[in-house]
């Protein structure tokens, strides 16, 4: 199991937060950083993205789940899409190549200009490039960072989208604010659960 050391934990958060970090303790998997409490979940998804402290494998497939995450808020989204999540898994299982899955993710991308320049859902545009973001390069660690974001932006797209009823500005920013949250913590809670079924 991959680990950090203490220093190199501390040198990636605010100052405010590293009272939280035990004394005792020397090296952090990225399962000791994901449970680490008093941390908010944006920074604990935000430590673990350092380069290759998580296996590509876990970080492509985490990736290909917000993608999925931010197209399910819409209620038909682009095959081209879907296609671009389902390619990087098949490439992922060597059944397509490197050149199967760039045309894929080109697919995606014209998707997301489609919409970006036809469409009035932000929600459908944010699924569109966090498709097109899967299958974009075999960056892990990037990847997984840009669909995560992605799915964080349609969680508050889609907050913004339904909150037409309510009575102003501050209610809209409290549900866009407890969207991002519940994101973030969706994130956290499916990265614990892979890696625990990983055993990494």
């Amino acid at each position: 199991m991959k680990s950090i050391g203490r220093e190199t934990l501390l040198n990636r958060i605010p100052q405010e937060y590293k009272l939280f970090i035990p004394r005792e303790k020397e090296l952090f998997t990225a399962l000791d950083v994901l449970n680490l409490e008093g941390i908010s979940d944006e920074l604990k998804i935000s430590v673990v993205e350092i380069p290759r402290f998580i296996h590509s494998d876990i970080l492509n497939e985490f990736a290909c789940r917000c993608a999925e995450r931010a197209l399910s808020r819409v209620e038909n989204p682009d095959p081209r899409s879907v296609a671009a999540i389902a390619a990087k898994r098949a490439w992922m299982k060597g059944e397509i190549s490197d050149a199967e899955l760039a045309a894929a993710s080109a697919a995606a991308w014209v998707a997301a200009r489609e919409h970006a320049l036809y469409s009035s859902s932000a929600v459908l545009r944010a699924g569109a490039l966090a498709a097109h973001g899967v299958a974009y390069r075999n960056d892990a660690d990037y990847i997984a960072a840009e669909c995560a974001n992605m799915a964080i932006w349609a969680a508050l797209e889609a907050a913004w989208e339904h909150s037409e009823g309510f009575a102003g500005d501050s209610d809209r920013y409290a549900a866009m604010d407890a969207a991002c949250f519940a994101e973030q913590a969706w994130q956290v809670e499916e990265l614990k659960k892979m890696l625990g079924e990983a055993g990494t």
